[in-house]
């Protein structure tokens, strides 16, 4: 390189610029630094693009057909002559004096310039200043503000950076981020106090567009981060991964509330048709409110199928009277109580819909919901489409309960998702492909109560396609004589320790959990929905029974549904629910006895049921009190 005069290369893609091409071209021309070429690659412009291209003969410009921005990028790249590499997009420019500040860096020996870029974003509805990372480590967090140069406008390097680093044409919307990754693994980057250029981040811009998608943020969409992932420790890498799903959640939140009018809701008659499960027991006080809620979606296309599960109330007669006025209500009768799983498995067996949701009788849904979700799953081909969720109290008091924005088509983040809460294990906020639900055989578990957490499970580790929004359009009624606030029997107690089971049966059965990684989610989604929520509520079932009945029936349920060696497992349970003391770390102190914890983890693990054994083992482990 002349290091007195670096001839510096500007290369331009271009296509249908005309707009805009004529204020990049004169953003160089400004410029107080004489030696530069500027390289424009234009695809064929329809427009007045090249008319104004002929203006100006000091470009070097070809109109061919290519094969994407960074096909014409490499080709530009491949006919520069510079020492210098800069990128300018048509409708973004240089600032003045920004060839001179960066030519200063790189006499002093730089391969790779930083400076700010000035972001100016009708997408995003704001205007700010880019002051981006220069480390490997910084551009891996890309979801964050400044991770790293938002637009090429902001960096030059030297020819040798792109000869060893060339662009990726396979690569439509992320080729800049890849060749920056890939830039910083293997030079060092330099960072200049200075605006070089002005990023036009316009709404039908290609990264806008792109976006502006409800799939955008998730992993598949940005497969060249994995190598360098991959190169972190495994306490890097679980920390990184967690951040990176929580950061995604929230970028896709963001961009869908900023694209949420111009996201195209299908018309009711071109929608394909849906079956709405509700299974209900004496829910005479609200069954007419659910129904309602479905039938004001004014859908055409649509089934209500109440499954009425022997109630003793009114509530039987009030659903004729529903299904008298309109036909599109179909009641289905047990003859006995059957429980909750049985009713939304018979529902399933007769819906016909393209589509299933399953709304609780005491539930109900806000106007919008089921168009919304239907439009979404018919635009992006989705298998399962979730919503938000409220709280709501008789009382009047309504709090947001859960919902996030994210996208997922991959069964480790899937999991991962689940064991983060992201993922609901609650199934009356989803919207199902019923040909899904059919393909992978997914049913409830009879007659256990909780049958939704397996379910979910199955669902998500099998769903190829998954998009949720946090829009709160589904209300989760608080009442006290509802499940869960009514006081827990045996079957509560088996319904637990069947959850357990049924989960490590899953694992086990799709082979999943054989390398630490699948481990490590393993434990997680044992820890989320299994370890907490069954300790919590064995102590839960002791505050609420006496002691002689609590000891009994967590035997019997042991027994009951593990055989002979659940009584190890009741051993540990009934042993940890005294000492629990609410789970007061002081009383861990009793837990500490050394001989009975190893001789309660042996007996667990050498068990022929693992699911309990694995919980004990880790909750001992966890609390250090065997190695």
């Amino acid at each position: 390189m002349n290091n007195d005069n670096p001839k510096i290369s500007i290369i331009t893609p271009s296509y249908n610029s005309g707009k805009f091409i004529e204020r990049a071209i004169k953003s160089v021309l400004e410029q107080d630094y004489e030696n530069w070429e500027h390289i424009i690659m234009d695809s064929e412009s329809t427009d007045n693009t090249l008319e104004i291209l002929k203006k100006y003969p000091h470009l070097d410009w070809t109109s061919k057909k290519d094969n994407g921005q960074a096909d014409a990028m490499n080709k530009g790249f491949l006919k520069s002559t510079g020492n210098i590499i800069v990128y300018l997009n048509a409708d973004d420019y240089f600032f003045p004096g920004a060839f001179s500040a960066v030519v200063k860096e790189f006499k002093r020996g730089a391969k790779f310039v930083v400076g700010n870029i000035l972001v100016k974003s009708p997408r995003l509805n704001a205007e700010f200043l880019n002051t981006p990372r220069i480390t490997l480590s910084g551009m891996l967090r890309h979801w964050e503000p400044n991770a790293f140069p938002h637009n090429p406008v902001g960096y030059f390097y030297l020819r040798e950076v792109q000869e060893n680093c060339p662009f990726n044409p396979q690569n439509y919307a992320g080729m800049d981020l890849e060749f920056l990754l890939d830039a910083s693994s293997k030079y060092a980057f330099s960072k200049i106090d200075f605006t070089l250029g002005c990023f036009e981040d316009g709404i039908a811009t290609k990264t806008g567009v792109t976006q502006s998608r409800f799939d955008y943020w998730k992993p598949s969409n940005l497969p060249y981060l994995e190598k360098y992932i991959n190169k972190l420790s495994p306490r890097e890498k679980l920390k990184y991964e967690k951040d990176r799903r929580d950061g995604y959640a929230l970028m896709q939140e963001h961009m869908n509330k900023l694209n949420e009018k111009k996201f195209e809701l299908i018309p009711s008659e071109k929608l394909p048709l849906i079956s709405i499960i509700v299974p209900t027991y004496n829910c005479e006080k609200y069954i007419c409110r659910a129904i309602n809620s479905v039938l004001s979606q004014n859908l055409k296309n649509l089934e209500i199928i109440v499954i009425d599960d022997a109630s003793s109330d009114n509530t039987l007669n009030l659903l004729k009277q529903l299904h008298k006025n309109n036909p599109q209500i179909k009641i289905l009768i047990q003859e006995k109580n059957q429980k909750q799983g049985a009713a939304r498995n018979r529902g399933l067996d007769e819906a016909r819909g393209k589509y299933i949701f399953f709304l609780d009788a005491d539930d109900w849904l806000e106007n919008g919901c089921l168009k919304h979700l239907l439009s979404l799953s018919e635009k992006y081909a989705t298998e399962i489409t979730a919503c938000g969720t409220n709280k709501v109290w008789e009382n009047g008091k309504k709090e947001f309960y859960h919902g996030y924005a994210l996208s997922c088509d991959d069964k480790k983040e899937a999991l991962n998702y689940l064991a983060d809460y992201k993922i609901g294990t609650i199934v009356w906020n989803k919207l199902y492909q019923r040909e899904f639900i059919e393909k992978n055989k997914l049913r409830f578990s009879v007659p256990y109560e909780h049958e939704d957490v397996m379910f979910s499970v199955q669902a998500i580790f099998s769903c190829q396609n998954y998009i949720s929004i946090a829009t709160p359009y589904y209300n989760y009624f608080q009442r006290e004589t509802s499940l869960v606030h009514s006081k827990q029997q045996l079957l509560h107690l088996e319904s637990y320790i069947k959850l357990y089971a049924d989960m490590i049966t899953f694992f086990e059965k799709n082979n999943f959990g054989k390398n630490e990684e699948e481990e490590i989610i393993c434990r997680r989604l044992l820890k989320a929905h299994c370890s907490r929520e069954v300790h919590r509520q064995f102590i839960r079932y002791a505050k609420t029974h006496k002691k002689e009945d609590w000891e009994r029936d967590i035997w019997l349920a042991c027994k009951n549904i593990l055989g002979t060696p659940g009584f190890a497992v009741a051993d540990f349970l009934i042993f940890s629910i005294e000492n629990s003391d609410l789970n007061k770390k002081s009383a861990l102190k009793k837990f500490n006895r050394k001989s009975f914890s190893e001789k309660c983890a042996k007996l667990l693990l050498a068990s022929k049921f693992g699911p309990l054994a694995q919980k004990t083992y880790y909750f001992l482990k966890d609390k250090k009190i065997i190695k």
